[in-house]
């Protein structure tokens, strides 16, 4: 059996329309394989159909039927990197939609994940940033709260009788523990510290947020209590 075919063989042992990333199986499989030849099979593979490549690095044994070859769906390159609830979650504007914030939407969706090698993937328009952390229930509620507070500004169309809501909901939650875990894995602005610091303070939560601050600093922090929106 040649090289070519060899490689093809193997790689057909990867699920119909799941993604791998060439550099891993290529040091698990082949590095008995001349790495530059490796990717010329690769590269035939996709000019033939057997293979389709999704992004920089990142294939796919393509799903085909009577239409022709089907790319990966949104659904099966998440699975990719997030097959567990604590392998990561989404942030930005899926977050903003499923927390009922706001109804804009947004192409780019962007999500953290334990799972990657690299800082940061990007397939078509799915961003993936690694973050060392497990992504537990509780770690998530916190980490969805302090993506919200850091991009407060930046949120179109903030539904702000929702967010009031949602911050009255999650002070009955909050946990001292489970906010130093997050923060020490993901580093987040003094600003956003001080503006939930703020927001557990109205609804008299007891927190130590204030040891993460500085004493000799004035942070900003947004109008989030329009009074025109609780009268």
């Amino acid at each position: 059996m040649n090289v070519a075919m060899y490689i093809k063989n193997e790689l057909k042992k990867n699920k119909k329309g799941e993604l791998f990333s060439a550099k891993k199986i290529y040091n698990k499989n082949f590095t008995g394989i001349n790495e530059s030849n490796y990717y010329k099979v690769l590269e035939r593979l996709v000019k033939s159909g057997e293979l389709v490549k999704v992004s920089k690095g990142i294939y796919s044994i393509p799903k085909v039927t009577k239409y022709g070859l089907l790319n990966p769906s949104e659904s099966e390159i998440i699975q990719t990197y997030i097959k567990n609830e604590e392998d990561g979650c989404e942030v930005s504007y899926g977050l903003y939609n499923k927390l009922g914030l706001t109804t804009q939407i947004s192409k780019k969706r962007v999500f953290y994940c334990n799972s990657i090698e690299e800082n940061q993937k990007k397939i078509g328009m799915m961003y993936f940033s690694r973050k060392s952390i497990i992504f537990t229930k509780e770690n998530v509620k916190v980490i969805e709260m302090l993506e919200v507070l850091q991009n407060f500004n930046k949120i179109q169309d903030l539904n702000y009788v929702a967010f009031y809501k949602y911050c009255m909901e999650f002070s009955e939650i909050y946990n001292e523990k489970t906010f130093g875990n997050v923060i020490s894995k993901i580093k987040y602005k003094k600003s956003t510290l001080a503006f939930f610091e703020q927001i557990l303070n109205h609804f008299n939560v007891n927190n130590n947020i204030k040891q993460h601050l500085s004493t000799l600093s004035k942070y900003k922090i947004p109008e989030w209590r329009k009074k025109h929106d609780f009268i």
